[in-house]
């Protein structure tokens, strides 16, 4: 910090410096030129008009109503459009460097970003890319930390700038995450990290930004317990999915099929899909037992409610395919099987768009 402080104070000094020492020189430059001029034709005979002639020279406007004529004023001359060319080739390659310095700064990252209730991805692959194609298809916003710069085109490439904000940094440096406004966002993802390193940055990163949800991929089955401890909210072991799904191709062919559909990337409306929506206060279906939801939800929309959610200062228990008299509430979460053609109508039937609101 000193030696930042240190720094900062001579680079000061240093524009004192030049800046006095200019104003020194150009007024000396004036005065010498009434000087030459006093004897001789020109009209630059006083400190007005020798400082209108410096000033339209160093412009370059040049409007020629006033000139040196003797030999002196004409060497001064010459010296100072030199110096003039040379000062806005000086100032017109710092502007030009600062707006370039600007654009890289942007494209960076460094500048931060306005999003909230986002979602923060940590690291980049080919995973990551399937989860932001997910996410921009809902018109969500994310936002992307890369510790490799040739990511950044590739990224902005292929995702619309509005919904996606990449910053390059290094994915240890968990305090300068703040420029993706992680302490405002709802989810946190961890992709092309190993579970050690995943492990070390949510133990980090809770510390600093606990309140987003972290949700996180891991290939040990061994260390969920320890994640669980971490803190981490959601947790997949791809290990595990992978030997279920293979088991169930062996066993029950169909029900894997449709497990995958339920779950697959693809967004073609002739496919199912598992949605959730928040129960608002003015909807039909609050206050009213899940019997009468599933029966009313089944018939208007052909959709089969098969879960609620309901959340308690940031607990979550999930009652699947609860009692017909359980009660659904304001701020309880309906988890349904729905075609992917009855979206559009679930979304303004609910009130909102679908997925957790934090």
């Amino acid at each position: 910090m000193q030696l930042l402080t240190s720094w900062i104070s001579k680079q000061k000094l240093k524009i004192l410096v030049w800046t006095v020492g200019s104003i020194i020189v150009f007024h000396g430059y004036i005065y010498l030129m009434i000087i030459f001029e006093e004897a001789s034709p020109s009209m630059i005979k006083s400190y007005p008009d020798a400082l209108w002639y410096a000033l339209v020279t160093v412009t370059t406007v040049g409007y020629g109503d006033m000139y040196p004529h003797s030999a002196g004023g004409r060497i001064l001359a010459v010296v100072l459009l030199f110096c003039s060319v040379g000062l806005i080739g000086y100032f017109v390659g710092k502007f030009t460097n600062f707006i370039l310095t600007q654009k890289e700064e942007k494209k960076m990252g460094n500048f931060g970003t306005d999003f909230k209730h986002h979602i923060v991805v940590i690291g980049w692959d080919e995973n990551t890319k399937q989860i932001v194609k997910n996410v921009v298809n809902e018109n969500r916003n994310i936002a992307i930390i890369t510790p490799d710069k040739n990511h950044i085109d590739e990224i902005y490439q292929e995702f619309p700038s509005k919904n996606v904000f990449v910053l390059f940094s290094s994915l240890s440096n968990y305090s300068y995450f703040s420029k993706a406004n992680i302490a405002d966002a709802s989810v946190v993802v961890m992709s092309a990290l190993t579970d050690t390193e995943k492990l070390i940055s949510v133990v980090n990163l809770k510390v600093l930004y606990p309140q987003p949800r972290y949700v996180l991929t891991i290939i040990d089955q061994s260390l969920v317990e320890i994640f669980v401890n971490a803190g981490v909210d959601n947790l997949i072991c791809t290990n595990s999915i992978s030997s279920h799904l293979t088991a169930s191709y062996i066993f029950e062919p169909a029900v894997a099929s449709y497990s995958i559909e339920l779950l697959g990337t693809q967004h073609n409306v002739e496919t199912s899909d598992i949605e959730q929506f928040i129960i608002k206060p003015n909807n039909i279906l609050c206050n009213k037992k899940y019997g009468f939801a599933f029966d009313y939800i089944k018939k208007e929309f052909n959709t089969v409610l098969i879960g609620i959610e309901k959340r308690n200062e940031g607990n979550s228990k999930i009652y699947q395919l609860p009692d017909d008299n359980i009660l659904l509430e304001e701020s309880d979460y309906v988890i349904l099987i729905t075609k992917r053609t009855q979206k559009a109508q679930l979304e303004k039937f609910f009130g909102v768009h679908e997925g957790f609101i934090r």
